[in-house]
């Protein structure tokens, strides 16, 4: 049967064309998340079951507000936990910003702001070795020359006296040193000091 429409038959050999438009998909079904609907049944039978055991065995309804109490106390710490967890994440991705919130800049020594301030770790290291004799000649100096230029002043102070005089075990720390040249005498070396 031949129509107008007809296409020829194929030539032996020859394969037929063969139509590219895929067969039409059947309906879709709904798709459902099995292991999530489970999940979410375990936690609503996990609530729902000491409810309904508790009333079978016949106990107060108090033992469920305790049980609450209790859940909720846990989630309020777990979520402390992670809020301190994130806070510390945080921190971490973006160390140097907070770094320089924290750190005013009165309390970064000399060196850091002005690039003619040295460092003086040597001179820190010194101070550290000959600290116990400063703490001698300190008391010394107020004991022999202080207190008795303070009793000789006036005639009140004539019982004024040091009973401990103590400058710590701590040594200073000197976090910058700037030597000033210029317009300075040359038998002069001025030296400023930022001690700490």
């Amino acid at each position: 049967m031949s129509g107008a429409g007809a296409e020829p038959p194929a030539a032996p050999g020859v394969s037929p064309e063969v139509d590219t438009e895929p067969p039409p998909s059947p309906p879709s079904m709904l798709s459902v998340d099995v292991p999530g609907l489970l999940s979410q049944f375990a936690r609503s039978f996990a609530l729902v079951f000491p409810i309904y055991l508790l009333g079978y065995l016949g106990l107060s309804f108090s033992w469920v507000l305790v049980a609450l109490l209790c859940l909720f106390w846990v989630q309020r710490h777990r979520g402390g936990k992670s809020s301190r967890l994130g806070r510390a994440l945080a921190f971490l991705q973006d160390e140097e910003r907070a770094v320089r919130l924290t750190v005013s800049t009165g309390d970064l020594p000399a060196w850091v702001h002005f690039p003619d301030t040295e460092r003086a770790e040597w001179l820190n290291k010194t101070v550290k070795h000959m600290w116990p004799f400063i703490c001698q000649f300190i008391e010394k100096l107020f004991r022999e020359t202080i207190e008795p230029a303070v009793k000789g002043a006036n005639s009140h102070l004539s019982t004024f006296s040091f009973t401990k005089i103590d400058i710590g075990h701590q040594p200073i720390r000197i976090n910058g040193v700037k030597v000033y040249t210029e317009n300075v005498d040359k038998r002069q070396i001025i030296l400023d000091l930022q001690i700490r």
